[in-house]
């Protein structure tokens, strides 16, 4: 019996040891976290098709256009994507990137 309640109180202990790194395994796309591993998250959240992860992806884009030439058209294609799946959020960004970035108020009020 001892032996028995020694071995479940092991295996209990491995199991709650195990949950804390588990926990720590990243999965989401966090908005404007432009470090490596979660611009590849976002990058492939967005491929699937997930607007949120669209959205994010284009707002780090957008943070960075100045600094690398082509990301307002990556980030606006981003924002269409997410946009079209009726995410308020990109289409908002979508409106603002057309109004400042490609002096396009026509468009801009649309969305």
């Amino acid at each position: 019996m001892l032996a028995h309640t020694k071995l479940s109180l092991l295996l209990i202990m491995l199991v709650g040891l195990s949950l804390p790194s588990a926990a720590k395994t990243n999965t989401k796309c966090l908005p404007l976290k432009k470090d490596e591993a979660n611009i590849a998250i976002c990058t492939k959240l967005a491929d699937k098709g997930d607007a949120n992860a669209q959205n994010s992806l284009g707002e780090i884009y957008y943070q960075d256009a100045l600094l690398h030439k082509g990301y307002h058209t990556k980030a606006r294609l981003l924002f269409e994507k997410a946009a079209a799946q009726g995410l308020a959020k990109a289409q908002y960004n979508l409106g603002a990137i057309y109004r400042d970035e490609f002096n396009n108020f026509p468009v801009a009020l649309s969305w």
